[in-house]
């Protein structure tokens, strides 16, 4: 998958949240549930 960012780290994500789902719009391509779950992964959350 295509990344326009780096992942966060753990403990820093929440912050960059709405950054994070914007990079998709940016890209133009929907987020499969896979690249949710895995970005809710780097970015600390339960899944």
């Amino acid at each position: 998958m295509l990344r326009a960012f780096p992942l966060a780290k753990k403990g820093e994500g929440r912050a960059r949240l709405p950054s994070l789902y914007a990079s998709f719009g940016k890209l133009g391509e929907t987020p499969t549930h896979e690249d949710i779950i895995d970005n809710n992964r780097s970015i600390n959350w339960p899944v």
